[in-house]
């Protein structure tokens, strides 16, 4: 069992991925037609690859 909270796990899980990925999310959404549509999926992905 983790010492922290499953919330906590998840929020600093989220941090530290949104940290990390900085310079690939710009990539991304600068590829994408719609930047905030490129955002809005890449943020989607980290809670999907968080709550694992």
């Amino acid at each position: 069992m983790l010492p922290t909270s499953p919330t906590q796990t998840h929020r600093l899980c989220l941090v530290v991925g949104y940290l990390i990925s900085y310079p690939v999310r710009q990539i991304i959404t600068s590829m994408w037609f719609h930047a905030e549509l490129g955002t809005n999926y890449f943020l989607n992905e980290l809670h999907r690859v968080c709550t694992i």
